[in-house]
């Protein structure tokens, strides 16, 4: 079930980078290109990755009353646990808030303060579970010792997510300006 975890999460973040950058065009008003199925395939890996990590901690959960008293130093383990469930809250507020499809159209909803801070936290959530979850996203995958592509990667990541965090940030003082 690792195994299958750790390629769901590669190709979970391949989808998650694809919709951060298509939803920033959007923002900004580069492109009106919804790709809403990439975000409903993003969604469907979400829930299942999420309950593959619901059955793993329950798993490493009864190992740890068997005798592993270790358990509870692991601050990467249940960081990643935490940032898990804070993204889980926070999409149930994404999904509803852009907009929706009223008479046939899609219609934008009002993108006030609350909206912006929830979409901020949810980019700072997202960025930090993945950060956290990237050595031993790499250590499964073989990739040992390589210092240079962590930081390539976390390059990459920033470079991602400050792109989101713009287009959010433009975004809401257009509806400010409104």
């Amino acid at each position: 079930m690792r195994k299958i975890n750790t390629l769901l999460t590669c190709l979970l973040i391949v989808m998650v980078l694809c919709h951060v950058m298509t939803g920033s065009f959007m923002l900004l008003g580069i492109s009106y290109v919804t790709f809403k199925p990439l975000a409903y395939f993003t969604l469907f890996l979400t829930v299942i990755h999420a309950v593959i990590g619901i059955i793993l901690t329950v798993k490493s959960l009864i190992k740890a009353r068997k005798g592993n008293n270790y358990f509870e130093l692991n601050a990467r383990f249940w960081a990643i646990r935490i940032t898990g469930v804070l993204m889980i809250v926070l999409l149930f507020f994404h999904m509803g808030m852009f907009g929706a499809k009223k008479y046939g159209r899609f219609v934008l909803n009002e993108f006030t303060p609350l909206r912006y801070i929830a979409t901020a936290l949810l980019v700072i959530t997202l960025l930090a579970h993945i950060v956290l979850g990237l050595k031993p996203l790499l250590t499964a995958l073989g990739v040992l010792s390589e210092k240079n592509r962590v930081k390539s990667l976390l390059v990459c990541l920033a470079i991602f997510f400050i792109l989101a965090f713009i287009a959010t940030t433009v975004y809401f003082i257009g509806w400010q300006l409104i």
